[in-house]
């Protein structure tokens, strides 16, 4: 995957919050973050 700010990344876990998933990305330069899918703005790569 790929974030505008954090760079390329690979998803490690994604968790159904209810009315969002929130999804743990892996990313090269920044380490783990978790964020929920609709607000990421993450592109397939």
């Amino acid at each position: 995957m790929s974030h505008v700010k954090f760079g390329s990344g690979t998803v490690k876990a994604v968790k159904d919050g209810g009315k969002d998933y929130e999804v743990t990305v892996e990313f090269d330069r920044v380490g783990q973050k978790k964020m929920f899918a609709s607000f990421a703005k993450l592109k397939k790569v």
